[in-house]
């Protein structure tokens, strides 16, 4: 599956733009700019990011697929978690309320 380069700048510049940021178009720098910090935003660490952009250089973006995957993985699991620790404050708190 080969992915346009030129589709994926766009969905970013309208992220972007969705959380306030002017990225200027059809600027290169601004493109892997724009990606890299989407992948920062993301919660990526440096490391990740920066191994994602190796790929994304080379126009290999569903090489990134994986990487992007378990991430998502890791955050919705931290979510779930998140969730849970909320849930039995809650119910805490009302056992605390109904006495």
């Amino acid at each position: 599956m080969e992915i346009d380069i030129l589709y994926v700048f766009d969905i970013l510049i309208t992220a972007n733009y969705n959380r306030g940021r002017r990225v200027r178009n059809g600027e290169v720098n601004d493109m892997y700019g724009s990606i890299y910090q989407n992948l920062i935003d993301a919660g990526c660490d440096r490391q990740k990011a920066e191994q994602c952009m190796v790929f994304v250089k080379d126009g290999r973006f569903t090489d990134m697929l994986p990487i992007l995957v378990r991430h998502r993985k890791t955050l919705l699991d931290s979510l779930h978690e998140s969730q849970k620790q909320i849930d039995c404050l809650d119910y805490l708190l009302y056992k605390i309320k109904k006495q």
